[in-house]
């Protein structure tokens, strides 16, 4: 009994130590409009790209030393809001851990957040290799994703009830270019 009562301990204060180091999350509550929209432009400006599109496959591959292990992203470009670039594009992210025994799904999830299937405004840079791309920082704010109950929901808990709402804020960033619906 005094066995399962110290794993049960040594399950949750290492379950808390690790949600706490983890992620420092933000409570984009407590900002105001101003705070959010000015955090949210420096992202846009800072991105080299920022581009619409759906997340239709993912692949986990070993870097040129055989032993990093990264995410390949293929996206289906919908709109280019900055830069210019192809229909598809490859996002290549550092995985933290080994490729073997992934499962590729619908459900399977990298930092940032992106399932498969859902539209996201991503916020980009070129890859070093100058052919593919990456995340403008390492962050779940370079990632903006449609939801049920929002347009678009991202940068620093900024919520949009539809395209036009959200256009006219990204809009305000520079070099973008709005989509002719």
């Amino acid at each position: 009994m005094k066995k399962l009562i110290f794993q049960v301990i040594c399950l949750v204060v290492f379950g808390i130590s690790a949600l706490h180091s983890h992620a420092q999350l933000i409570d984009y509550r407590t900002w105001s409009q101003e705070k959010k929209e000015n955090k949210s432009l420096e992202l846009i400006n800072e991105a080299e790209y920022v581009v619409e599109g759906q997340i239709v496959k993912f692949e986990c591959f070993y870097g040129d030393d055989g032993k990093t292990a990264y995410t390949d992203l293929t996206v289906k470009v919908n709109h280019w809001y900055k830069g210019k670039g192809e229909d598809i594009v490859h996002i290549i992210k550092k995985r933290e851990e080994a490729c073997e025994g992934v499962q590729m799904s619908s459900t399977y999830t990298i930092q940032p957040y992106t399932p498969m299937g859902s539209t996201y405004i991503l916020l980009l840079k070129q890859h070093n290799s100058g052919e593919n791309y990456v995340f403008s920082r390492y962050s779940g704010s370079v990632v903006a994703r449609s939801i049920d109950n929002f347009y678009m929901v991202g940068f620093h808990g900024l919520l949009f009830d539809n395209a036009k709402e959200f256009n006219q804020f990204i809009a305000k960033g520079d070099k973008i270019k709005i989509p002719q619906y």
